[in-house]
């Protein structure tokens, strides 16, 4: 029985480990879209005052 609720526990414990790595993950790459949408905005403001 011990040994069933230890694999148990190893098994939650790396299920948020690569939960909490993914967030992370999906976090950095909507961080990098939204200063990629910035840049672009920015960029055709600036176009738009070179007219």
């Amino acid at each position: 029985m011990d040994l069933i609720y230890i694999q148990l526990n190893v098994w939650f414990t790396v299920l948020i480990d690569l939960l909490e790595v993914s967030f992370v993950i999906f976090a950095l790459l909507g961080f990098l879209r939204a200063i990629q949408t910035m840049v672009r905005q920015h960029r055709q403001a600036k176009r738009y005052q070179d007219r």
